[in-house]
């Protein structure tokens, strides 16, 4: 942002009046005052998918397309502002560029004034679309149970956002579920005999699209856009739940486009456009040479050969592509690291079902506190490119929350600015990306980059390709019996070098003035912590079978009570941030994660006093041997809170997700585009 406040007049040639209430909004952002001996500046709309800014001395032009492209153009003015002669032209090369955020399943769901803030700073990259994925956090009348306990958007919040929105050229699009995904709200007793298992809704049941039809309603009739998302991904069991006790053995395949039938039935009553992910349909029509690869039950299909436009030979089931609603537009997504021909076939399949797909990708914020830029660059850039080349004209990136995702939401801002950058330029140039970020949020790029360090401690392979995330991992787990200790013996003084690294950077950055200051506090607070927390199993483990009790008494009386005080200046740090950011309901289960792990360290610390006091001869804790999470050496990712915390049952979840990945072979190959 500038550093300094400017006087600007504008002159509003005929149409370009449209973006007087959303200057009026930007203004104070960019630290502009309006005035009559100012900056001269002449606005005018012209091209759709052009924008321009020409200045010459105390007289600029900004030249339009869409509404937004003038606070992205008014942005390059003023981050350019000492250049007397500055000039540029920049070609939009989507017609649909936003974020989804997910509000749902992070338990995090932001204030309106902080939507606000987010959506300001959209309009500044030239980002106009913004979707609020949503479950059960959102009013149905009628329906009370929905979101019950939950922080949910009221009818006025989402009106209030869609206005403001609008006037800064963004487009709200109601982004909900309509099959899966629904496990927070089918828990409650109301929804009996609507549940085709905890998360799925039960398809051909009447009452059901009697729910949907309100719950559509709830989520559109606040907005100005026509245009739905209505999910129905990761239908995991459809068909093999309630719907099999009553209908018996049932194609899945089958059953989604059935329950799609139906549920479009309700979007054309009420002149509805929606839009869909792709992999349940994507899976069904191409079968093995679907990207999705899951088995979702739906895969029986009589294929035959085909060609897409791209030339490549696939095959497909034509019948079921006939039957498909063509006014269903499929989303093509995909988050991992992958070759450009991968984004090119299934784009490709996506038009060769029919209409042009939206394609979707995503900013990693969902495995831990850090974000994961490895991936984040490594799977938009060959995606975009992709989409250029194919002529694909609506794209957007999400964010996730999956299992309470404790990323703050003002770090994607540097994964938002990466995909607007995307969209504004032929290709990747990290030094305009780096310009344009540090403008837009006053935040440094490269300590921002540097956050995904959190997660790549030693040990892991070049670019943590397997996206281990230890800021989630061996921050819960357990201080005395990690279950991820094995991993780590032999790392102990490495890993707490980089942490102790890593912290006064952070700590330096949350000192100036910018977007993620906070956060950087946050993070400096988190590497304090992580310093003992990341190898403290292992450190107490190694002296325990040593019988050196020099050093537990170290522990005991040094280590673990300024652990516990660093733990709970971290927790009030991320409570502060949380209280400021969001509505207040979703912060318990933070609460109870860090109480969980603040009163273990505590109990670690009063054990050892009981062990070297002499009150017990052993610490059975400490006894057994250490055995590696999967048979084998393996720095993985783990989504499940409840597979982390304990070898006990803590959830009937964690067994089964403990099971995964036994004993695979590491490997760091992965494609490298940045």
């Amino acid at each position: 942002m500038s550093k300094r406040s400017l006087s600007v007049c504008f002159d509003w040639i005929g149409d370009a009046k449209e973006c007087r209430e959303g200057a009026r909004i930007i203004l104070p952002d960019l630290r502009l005052t309006l005035g009559e001996d100012g900056l001269q500046i002449t606005v005018k709309k012209g091209k759709e998918d052009q924008l321009s800014v020409t200045r010459n001395g105390n007289k600029a032009t900004i030249l339009y397309g869409e509404r937004v492209h003038f606070f992205r153009a008014l942005g390059l003015l003023v981050q350019h502002i000492d250049d007397p002669l500055y000039t540029a032209k920049e070609t939009c090369y989507f017609h649909m560029n936003g974020t989804m955020f997910d509000v749902s399943q992070s338990n995090t769901l932001m204030t309106v004034e902080h939507v606000k803030f987010l959506l300001r700073r959209m309009a500044l990259m030239g980002l106009n679309m913004i979707m609020l994925y949503n479950e059960d956090n959102y009013e149905i009348e009628g329906w009370p149970y929905f979101g019950y306990m939950r922080s949910r958007f009221t009818a006025s919040d989402i009106r209030e956002i869609d206005d403001y929105a609008f006037a800064l050229g963004i487009e709200q699009i109601p982004c909900i579920q309509t099959l899966a995904h629904l496990i927070d709200a089918l828990k409650w007793p109301a929804f009996k005999g609507m549940r085709e298992d905890r998360a799925c809704l039960l398809p051909g049941e009447e009452r059901v699209y009697d729910f949907l039809e309100q719950a559509i309603v709830a989520a559109t009739k606040n907005v100005r856009s026509k245009r739905i998302h209505i999910g129905m991904d990761e239908a995991m069991n459809l068909g093999r739940g309630k719907y099999f006790d009553l209908h018996g053995e049932v194609n899945a395949g089958k059953i989604m486009l059935d329950h799609l039938k139906r549920v479009m039935e309700i979007l054309r009553k009420h002149d509805l456009q929606p839009m869909l992910w792709g992999d349940m349909f994507f899976q069904r029509i191409f079968g093995k040479y679907s990207y999705y690869q899951q088995n979702y039950g739906n895969q029986s299909a009589d294929t035959v050969p085909v060609t897409l436009e791209n030339g490549m030979k696939q095959e497909a089931d034509l019948s079921y592509i006939e039957a498909y609603p063509k006014d269903a537009q499929l989303i093509a997504y995909g988050y991992t690291p992958d070759t450009y021909e991968a984004w090119d076939m299934i784009i490709n399949q996506g038009k060769f079902v029919g209409r042009a797909p939206v394609f979707a990708g995503g900013i990693w914020n969902w495995l831990s506190f850090a974000p994961n830029w490895f991936y984040s660059f490594n799977s938009a850039i060959p995606q975009l490119r992709a989409c250029k080349a194919n002529g694909i004209k609506e794209v957007f990136a999400t964010t996730w929350g999956d299992e309470a995702a404790e990323c703050p939401i003002n770090v994607m801002l540097l994964g938002m600015e990466l995909w607007a950058e995307l969209g504004y330029a032929e290709d990747y140039d990290e030094k305009k990306l780096r310009e344009r970020y540090e403008f837009v949020t006053g935040a440094d790029f490269d300590a921002t980059m540097l956050l995904e360090k959190i997660d790549a401690i030693p040990g892991t392979l070049e670019n943590n390709v397997e996206g281990f995330n230890a800021s989630k991992c061996l921050l819960w787990q357990d201080p005395l019996f990690g279950l991820l200790d094995k991993e780590l013996f032999g790392l102990e003084d490495e890993i707490e070098a980089h942490y102790r690294k890593l912290a006064p950077v952070f700590r330096a950055e949350s000192e100036k003035d910018s977007d993620l200051s906070r956060e950087f506090g946050l993070y400096a607070k988190l590497c304090d912590v992580m310093e003992y927390k990341a190898t403290i199993g292992c450190r107490l483990k190694s002296a325990y079978d040593a019988k050196d009790k020099e050093t537990l008494a170290r522990y005991a009386n040094c280590v673990l009570p300024d652990l516990i005080a660093r733990q709970r200046a971290f927790y009030e740090h991320h409570r502060a941030l949380f209280y400021d950011q969001n509505k207040p309901l979703g912060f318990e289960v933070f609460d109870i994660r860090h109480a969980a792990v603040i009163q273990r360290t505590e109990t670690a610390l009063w054990r050892l006093r009981q062990y070297l006091a002499g009150e017990v001869d052993r610490l059975q804790e400490l006894e057994d041997d250490r055995l590696y999470r999967h048979m084998a050496p393996s720095f993985d990712t783990h989504l499940n809170y409840t597979s982390l915390i304990s070898g006990s049952r803590i959830s009937y979840a964690a067994s089964g997700i403990m099971a995964n990945k036994a004993g695979q072979e590491r490997t760091g190959k992965m494609p490298i585009f940045t």
